[in-house]
């Protein structure tokens, strides 16, 4: 319990509290307080409610709207100013001779839970988008916002909503967020309320006591007549509170590896009482431990709180005092105070009576809350975010000439039907990550939503800060690929060339009886199989290529025709094999060639033919072999040409017949050897001719028989040499003529005849 600290009180009192209101844009006239609380706290918007009093019966209280004014609560020289937005105004009503009106005044930050929007903030940090939020809306009102030393909210977010929000709690939220306290600095210097922002107790100013020290005294007895302003009481409590923090955020960047941090703690009787938060991630770093840090700040700021009650007019939520004179030593520390009510009365206004005849009683007191600054001083995040319930549609944007932009993690961007500024180009949000029926390292569907499309949205947990993009919808400007009702049995997929008219498509119809799989390929077509193909059909097939086809089989090729098969060659048709070839055929084979055929072949060629083989040449024929050539017939051999024939052979030439062998002319032949000509049977020789024969030779003849030889001619032989002559004739007649005529035997000679006659 408080005590007074001594028996005595100082003859130096304390002066009464005055108060003067100033209103200069409100109703004209005098007016005076003659009640008043003020209700003020860290993070929260202080409430001024004040009971005003005039002689002016006539005076126009509506003026008093939205003005703005300044209380100042003076105890001597010693003043402290409220300043303020009149929000309300209350026509109490009048006596006689007096006017009684109540007016509530709010700071012109709590006008902003008036308003509200949805809006989007990218790459900022928090102290940015609060400079742009607050530089605007509070700068009508003539308020401005000292954001201090900065040491927090510098960070900037990738992405940041203002969904549905006024924007009070919107920038509330985000301090809450950020782990930054505000509190109003109530400045003569400004002549405005100051939105101030504290990081750390450091950040909070002293109280001023009337000596103008930050000591305050607990005076128990008679305090309104001590030398200082003091507090009667000061109660201590002190709350169980969460003992460790324990937080854990995903990032899919790296789905496996959870960002995560933990704190750990315990009451004075060693239990530990922890709170597990999960994916509340705000930027693209990791900051889960700073988080962690300040969720567990902000939940043992109630662990250790002061009540207690006195009259410093300095008073005031954000200001530290030093407590002096309390039965606790320990409790003579420095204070944060968290929450302070003010309470004042003037009851000679309302008696119409000067100061000095009012009665004796307290003019001013305050409640207040308090913490010793030790303890940080962190906002509690209750300051509910907006949900999304249920999905959005937005139209996907990008920049001005391009149809599809997306990141390397293919997100999109895509502009908020709800947005209050549209911009449909690439800043219109932050980059989206894109539902995929199928997904996995390198593989899975992949079809990214174009600039125009119209796509559906979820937000994971209905955070509007956490857009997922999981489907697209058609609309007025995009139609379905195939008219509708009309074609309502047809599905598939149809895709659209980028910077061109053309399309790939995939399409189903199921309408019964004609059933169809479509396939369209503006460019190209290309199908990869690993391993087996498979391909049936049931019916007909017609293959058509506008230009060229290559083919290629890594191994063996089978082929089955089991009716006919034609191939139309219109241009040139060249097969190469590289090995072997076989052909089959078990039936007749016709080869028609209109123009020329040629063949090469570079090593043998060998033909089999089982039956008669018949080759017309209409024209020539012309047959050139480098080396050898044997042709072996098996039975007759027949060779039959209509006019010349021609044998060269280059070096020799031979003539072998198994049997006979006859050369015959329907009119001459000639048989004729540039060199020796040579004429051999291995049995009997024949030269037989129809008519005349001739044996000619340039230079010598040699005639040798080993054993008999016959001249046989039927009517005449003549041997003729020169002038020398033998003639033999049929009816047995010899005739020898010549020059000279030896007859010479070296044996016997015998001539005999029926008549003999030597000359």
């Amino acid at each position: 319990m408080a005590h007074d600290g001594g028996g005595g009180v100082d003859q130096n009192t304390l002066m009464k509290v005055m108060y003067d209101f100033i209103c200069d844009e409100g109703p004209s006239g005098d007016w005076h307080v003659y009640r008043m609380r003020l209700m003020e706290e860290i993070n929260g918007c202080y409430d001024l409610d004040l009971d005003l009093v005039t002689d002016e019966l006539a005076a126009d209280t509506d003026a008093f709207l939205g003005a703005a004014m300044q209380l100042d609560i003076s105890r001597g020289d010693h003043v402290r100013s409220v300043y303020g937005i009149i929000m309300a105004v209350d026509y109490i009503g009048r006596s006689e001779d007096r006017l009684f009106v109540n007016v509530r005044v709010v700071p012109a930050f709590h006008l902003l839970g008036q308003q509200s929007h949805s809006r989007i903030f990218q790459e900022m940090s928090v102290l940015e988008i609060l400079d742009e939020v607050l530089g605007a809306e509070l700068g009508q009102y003539g308020r401005t916002l000292d954001k201090g030393s900065e040491a927090r909210g510098t960070s900037p977010r990738d992405y940041c909503v203002q969904y549905r929000e006024t924007d009070l709690d919107f920038c509330v939220r985000l301090m809450e967020e950020e782990g930054i306290s505000y509190h109003f600095v109530h400045s003569e210097d400004t002549g405005h309320e100051v939105l101030t922002l504290s990081y750390e107790n450091d950040d909070f100013k002293e109280v001023a006591n009337v000596d103008g020290t930050a000591v305050v005294p607990i005076i128990v007895t008679r305090p309104e007549v001590a030398e200082l302003e003091s507090i009667r009481n000061l109660d201590f409590l002190q709350t169980l509170t969460t003992t460790s923090h324990w937080r854990r955020d995903y990032d899919f960047l790296t789905p496996l590896s959870l960002l995560e941090d933990q704190s750990d703690g315990a009451d004075p009787k060693g239990y530990d009482r922890r709170i597990y938060r999960h994916t509340q991630r705000r930027y693209i770093s990791d900051d889960v431990a700073d988080r962690n840090k300040d969720h567990l700040e902000a939940a043992q700021v109630r662990g250790k709180v002061g009540r207690g009650s006195g009259n410093v007019t300095d008073f005031a939520a954000g200001k530290v005092f030093e407590l002096e004179r309390h039965i606790r030593d320990d409790l003579e520390t420095q204070f944060l105070i968290t929450r302070v009510v003010h309470t004042g009365e003037c009851p000679e206004e309302i008696l119409s009576t000067s100061s000095g005849g009012a009665a004796d009683g307290p003019r001013y007191r305050n409640s207040f809350e308090c913490i010793p600054l030790e303890v940080p001083m962190r906002p509690r995040q209750i300051t509910p975010k907006p949900r999304v319930y249920g999905p959005e549609t937005g139209i996907v944007s990008g920049p001005s000439g391009e149809e599809i932009h997306v990141d390397e993690h293919g997100r999109i961007k895509v502009q908020f039907h709800w947005e209050e500024e549209t911009s449909y180009d690439d800043t219109s949000s932050c980059w989206i990550r894109v539902r995929q029926q199928w997904s996995g390292p390198g593989w899975g569907f992949q079809f990214i939503p174009r600039i125009g499309q119209e796509v559906v949205v979820e937000f994971l947990g209905g955070n509007p800060d956490r857009p997922l993009v999981v489907g697209t919808v058609y609309n007025g400007d995009n139609s379905y690929p195939y008219s509708m009702p009309d074609n309502k049995t047809q599905s598939g997929i149809k895709t659209d060339s980028v910077s061109g008219d053309g399309s790939n498509e995939l399409r189903f119809e199921d309408m019964s009886g004609s059933e169809e799989v479509y396939i369209h390929c503006q460019k190209d077509f290309t199908i990869a199989t690993e391993n087996d193909k498979n391909q049936t059909t049931g019916h007909d097939e017609t293959l058509a290529i506008g230009n060229d086809r290559t083919k290629e089989v890594g191994h063996d090729q089978s082929e089955l025709v089991k009716n006919d098969k034609t191939i139309v060659v219109q241009g040139k048709h060249t097969e190469t094999i590289v090995k072997d070839m076989k052909l089959t055929v078990q039936a007749n084979r016709s080869v028609t060639i209109v123009k020329d055929h040629d063949e090469t072949i570079q090593g043998s060629y060998s033909q089999s033919v089982t039956k008669t083989k018949k080759v017309n040449v209409l024209l020539k024929s012309d047959e050139v072999v480098g080396a050898m050539k044997s042709v072996k017939v098996g039975g007759l051999y027949s060779e039959q040409v209509g006019a010349s024939r021609s044998i060269t052979a280059v070096g020799a030439m031979s003539f072998t017949a198994g049997l006979s062998a006859k050369l015959q002319s329907a009119k001459g032949a000639t048989v004729k050897a540039q060199k020796d000509l040579a004429l051999e049977g291995g049995k009997d020789t024949k030269m037989t001719s129809a008519k005349k024969m001739n044996i000619e030779a340039g230079d010598n003849m040699v005639i040798v028989c080993k054993k008999k030889a016959t001249i046989n001619a039927k009517d005449q032989l003549t041997v003729h040499v020169g002038s020398a002559k033998l003639i033999l004739k049929k009816n047995g007649d010899i005739t020898v003529e010549g020059k000279k005529i030896n007859v010479k035997g070296s044996g016997k000679i015998t001539i005999k005849g029926s008549n003999v006659a030597i000359n």
